[in-house]
């Protein structure tokens, strides 16, 4: 009977250790989960902004600003101004951690061509692969030029510039009858 009970005894101090040790291992696991939460933040966006406007931002957020040396040629991105970030903007990161940026040198200037006299399509084509940006197309109709071309540019021809304005004429407007309403008319 005495084995029994030393049996019975130590198979009670073995279940006690086992969930104590169990308690501890669940209670550690939450408390880090916690504390690895509460140290988390939300990146925010900082496409558009410029360096010290991310700085100030990512530093309210505790982050810190990594800036890329190399600068990015971008037609649509003021140079100065970031145009990409990593983590993106919403990640889950933790705190003190580096959002690494982009800046943009702003768009390339170009050697515009010569577009009057061109389709519109033709114009647009040209712009595209010499990597310049359309910057409006403004239509009108008139007799006094060919219909369907570029009749001016801005800036002209032969200039350094990132994007471009066109004047197109669409043709003379074409002759137009107005119709009474005969409906419901015997």
């Amino acid at each position: 009977m005495a084995l029994s009970t030393r049996v019975w005894g130590a198979g009670k101090l073995l279940l006690l250790g086992g969930a104590l040790v169990l308690t501890y291992v669940l209670f550690a696991a939450a408390a880090m989960r916690l504390a690895l939460r509460t140290r988390d933040v939300i990146v925010p966006s900082l496409d558009g902004r410029t360096v010290n406007e991310a700085s100030a931002s990512l530093a309210q957020a505790g982050l810190n600003l990594k800036v890329e040396e190399a600068r990015r040629i971008d037609p649509k991105v003021p140079a100065g101004h970031i145009l990409a970030q990593d983590p993106q903007a919403g990640a889950h990161t933790r705190r003190e951690r580096g959002v690494k940026v982009w800046v943009s040198a702003g768009p390339r200037a170009t050697m515009v061509p010569a577009l009057v006299g061109e389709s519109p399509r033709t114009a647009e084509l040209e712009l595209r692969q010499d990597g310049l940006l359309l910057a409006g197309v403004v239509e009108f109709r008139s007799a006094e030029y060919a219909a369907d071309v570029v009749v001016s540019q801005e800036p002209p021809g032969k200039t350094n510039s990132a994007q471009v304005a066109l004047l197109v004429n669409r043709g003379e407007r074409g002759t137009s009858y107005v119709m009474p309403d005969l409906i419901g008319v015997n």
